[in-house]
């Protein structure tokens, strides 16, 4: 029964959530009419699309590789590059599965154990997070008449539901202190526990993969290519609007304001921001005068191009997965991890 109630959390309430966000965006709309759009595309700017997804991900796989040496794994582009696109690929069946995917599919074909390459995973995370964040911030003021005031709307209603958060805070914080001296004051107790054991040794991998951005030995190039990872993203969904009338005449500054919305969407737990995507993208159309119908059209019509783009790429590379042999295996047979693999 546990195991029933575990997969149902992992799979079948994400994918009922983003399918009924996508049901309710999508319930009016005449499906001839997002096939009209890809029919009436013009096809160059979508090559344009996947050239600029094609430079993101390669920056990613290079900016990866750059957290990974530090802490003693010298990762073959290419072998990090099909680590990215799998993770990728893997996100749009279970969201957040990708992270866990990438890491478990680089110690296959290089050896890397999955712990400590998780943990520079986690610190890619949030990085993007406090990057994301920031262009936010920043659509929200250039954008303040349409977007702004909207936002300070919403939250000003929820003031009072927030005091009963801040409540809830509190005790979870003090709940939180209360077990850590409880679990320090019985450490070697606990410590003699076989699974505990497991844990700790585990977390130990991830601290130390988390602590990699602090020993990057190239830290422009880091910063370049999470910059250029952002830009492609910006640029991927910027150029579709030139493959229709409707939308070419939308500036740059709505083409920020689609990147934010379609990365929010994005990172919503549900598989590839199916629903989430549609429903905040097409809103942010509506900011530049786009009908809703149309808006919602073309907010699939953008997903559809990436979302197909992970696929085909991520298969592509999922199969490749299967020609690199692990050279490195004694690597991952480590006194602090042996008892995990």
């Amino acid at each position: 029964m546990k195991k029933i109630f575990q997969a149902f959390l992992q799979y079948v309430l994400p994918l009922a959530l983003g399918l009924g966000l996508f049901w309710w965006v999508m319930k009016d709309q005449n499906f001839t009419e997002i096939a009209a759009i890809f029919r009436g595309a013009d096809y160059r700017w979508l090559f344009a699309s996947f050239c600029f997804a094609m430079i993101s991900h390669w920056a990613r796989a290079q900016r990866w590789k750059l957290l990974l040496e530090p802490i003693g794994y010298d990762l073959p582009i290419t072998k990090s590059f099909i680590g990215v696109m799998v993770g990728y690929l893997a996100n749009l069946l279970v969201p957040r599965m990708g992270e866990v995917t990438r890491c478990a599919v680089v110690q296959k074909m290089h050896g890397i154990p999955a712990n400590v390459s998780f943990g520079t995973v986690v610190m890619e995370r949030i990085v993007d997070v406090f990057i994301l964040f920031s262009l936010v911030v920043g659509v929200v003021l250039l954008e303040f008449d349409k977007i702004g005031k909207m936002v300070l709307g919403i939250f000003s209603d929820k003031l009072k539901s927030l005091q009963n958060l801040y409540i809830f805070a509190i005790i979870a914080v003090l709940m939180l202190g209360i077990g850590i001296f409880v679990m320090y004051r019985m450490r070697e107790k606990l410590l003699t526990i076989p699974l505990v054991v497991k844990v700790k040794n585990f977390s130990v991998g991830i601290f130390e993969g988390l602590q990699s951005i602090r020993k990057v030995k190239n830290m422009p190039l880091f910063v370049f290519y999470t910059l250029l990872i952002w830009f492609m993203y910006y640029m991927m969904a910027y150029v579709l609007f030139f493959c229709r009338p409707e939308t070419e005449n939308l500036g740059l500054i709505a083409g920020g304001v689609i990147l934010v919305m379609g990365g929010i969407g994005m990172a919503a737990p549900v598989q590839g921001g199916v629903g989430a995507y549609h429903l905040l993208v097409s809103q942010a159309l509506m900011f530049y005068g786009i009908e809703a119908g149309f808006g919602k059209d073309f907010a699939t019509f953008m997903h559809t191009v990436q979302t197909a783009i992970i696929f085909f790429v991520g298969l592509l590379a999922f199969l490749a997965s299967f020609f690199f042999k692990n050279e490195n295996q004694k690597e991952v047979q480590t006194p602090e991890n042996s008892e995990i693999i």
